[in-house]
């Protein structure tokens, strides 16, 4: 998602297998995440070779908004904060021979607070853009964009947004796909077809249930939020065509930070070659955010 998008509440979802114990699980799993908190995470012992100029010693201090599931959120179980981008870090993380802390902030207050040593780096699915590249330096982690989920077998032939004049979508309220879907709509009108009736859900949840009815023909989301639910149950939902508005998304590190740049790099470099990358991505599902597949 671009920097500048709104990101609200969380998309939080653990799916059935089946009929009644879905939503069951699904409702109690997927609500609105607690606020976020601060967690340490050992790993393994301090390398004297780690960068010496980190917010805490012997230890890498990461900025994120932890309602952005599921790259970054607050698990309801246990209230620890999880997602592909925790796994990820810290695996980069123990290559470096570095504790990890989370700092939960607003999304808006990440790059402010990275400019002001709250943290080492921002990690919470930013967007590489020109703009935010004058100030900070990144290192490209993943592909970010939005899908379309549909049932299994993609009965209404979805491949895109045109395939959605005269249908009903579900959006979650408050979202960049809620806003862009009214253009898609409008568009539709001017070239002389229906428009697309635009379902608001609240939660998630919501929108996967009235999908498995078939009361709705799709779900527009995010990318990484349909790739998930498709993991957890392949026999019911499937992606309508590619993903949407792909963009690269990075670690933000502190423009001429170059010590810790290519500390960052060369860790990174050895979480991919050691298949651990690739673990992380099909722990989660994401595969569409593969930066090394194609």
């Amino acid at each position: 998602m671009q920097f500048y998008r709104s990101r609200y509440c969380l998309r939080l979802a653990c799916l059935y297998l089946g009929g009644i114990l879905f939503f069951s699980l699904v409702l109690t799993s997927c609500q609105d995440p607690l606020p976020a908190s601060k967690r340490v995470t050992p790993t393994v012992q301090v390398d004297a070779t780690a960068p010496a100029n980190l917010v805490n010693p012997h230890m890498l201090t990461i900025g994120i908004y932890a309602n952005y599931f599921p790259q970054e959120y607050v698990d309801a179980s246990n209230h620890q904060i999880v997602g592909f981008d925790i796994d990820l870090i810290q695996a980069i993380a123990q290559r470096m021979h570095l504790q990890t802390k989370f700092v939960a902030e607003d999304y808006s207050s990440l790059m402010s607070g990275l400019a002001v040593n709250r943290f080492d780096i921002v990690m919470s699915a930013v967007s590489i853009t020109p703009e935010l590249q004058k100030n900070v330096d990144f290192i490209p982690y993943f592909k970010g964009g939005e899908s379309l989920l549909v049932t299994k077998g993609n009965p209404n032939q979805i491949y895109g947004l045109s395939d959605l004049c005269g249908r009903k979508v579900a959006v979650k309220e408050g979202t960049f796909e809620q806003r862009e879907l009214k253009d898609v709509s409008d568009t539709c009108i001017k070239e002389g077809k229906l428009a697309i009736v635009v379902v608001v859900s609240m939660q998630y949840t919501d929108a996967l249930q009235q999908l498995t009815r078939k009361s709705i023909a799709a779900i527009y989301q995010d990318a990484p939020v349909s790739d998930y639910f498709v993991k957890q149950t392949p026999n019911l939902f499937e992606i309508g065509g590619g993903m949407i508005g792909a963009n690269l998304e990075g670690m933000a590190v502190r423009k001429h930070d170059t010590v810790l740049l290519n500390a960052l790099q060369k860790a990174f470099a050895l979480v991919k070659a050691d298949g651990s990358y690739k673990k992380v991505i099909m722990k989660w599902g994401l595969t569409s955010g593969d930066i090394t597949d194609g």
